[in-house]
């Protein structure tokens, strides 16, 4: 991949630039390279550490690491740091919905009628922050459903369902100019012709004067 070349390249001639390290994270991320991933978010946040301690810069870079680094101990199953980072997040960014998101799948990946309330009471709170978020809906409405709370579950799974058709109407909305103008002459509209230029009466001869 042509980006992590370049990032390569750039962390090897500039090896303490935390940025670099977060952006080679982001690429792993994208490409599904979970442990890559993991190892370089860990890396950004300990160079934030080190060489920008104190700036704005070094924070959030460190901030971005660690919200990111969380989201991928979560999708390598490692609830433990995932819980223990998105914490450490919330102490830097108070409320965050992305964080408590996190807090909310570990307890519902853990299980068990008490994790899965704690669930359900983060999942909620996320929702209230970020009332379109489909993902923060859809894993609500599962939550709940283990729960028993089937009335509240399809309360959730209605806006769901009317978000996803608002998405389908919209996208039609976008298509159907084109589709129209192509169904009427069954197949592409050619161009008007343009107008043709006016057609000039004949001059009259110029007579040449008497001799």
């Amino acid at each position: 991949v042509l980006a992590e070349r370049i990032l390569a390249d750039l962390i090897a001639e500039n090896p303490w630039m935390a940025r670099a390290h977060l952006v080679l994270g982001q690429t792993y991320m994208a490409l599904s390279r979970s442990d890559e991933a993991a190892t370089a978010f860990r890396t950004a946040m300990d160079r934030a550490q080190e060489r920008e301690d104190g700036l704005y810069t070094g924070r959030a870079v460190y901030a971005s690491a660690l919200l990111a680094s969380a989201t991928m101990e979560l999708r390598r199953g490692e609830l433990d740091t995932c819980q223990l980072q998105s914490e450490q997040y919330l102490q830097i960014q108070r409320d965050s919905p992305d964080a408590i998101y996190l807090l909310g799948m570990v307890a519902l990946r853990r299980g068990g009628v008490e994790n899965l309330r704690e669930a359900a009471r983060l999942l909620r709170r996320a929702n209230r922050m970020l009332p379109n978020s489909k993902l923060i809906l859809a894993n609500l409405v599962q939550t709940l459903s283990e729960l028993g709370e089937s009335d509240e579950s399809q309360g959730f799974q209605r806006q769901l369902e009317a978000m996803q058709q608002a998405e389908r109407e919209a996208s039609e909305r976008r298509l159907r100019p084109t589709r129209g103008a192509a169904s009427q002459s069954g197949g592409p509209v050619a161009p008007a012709p343009a107008p043709e230029a006016p057609v000039k009466s004949p001059e009259p001869p110029v007579k040449s004067p008497p001799k």
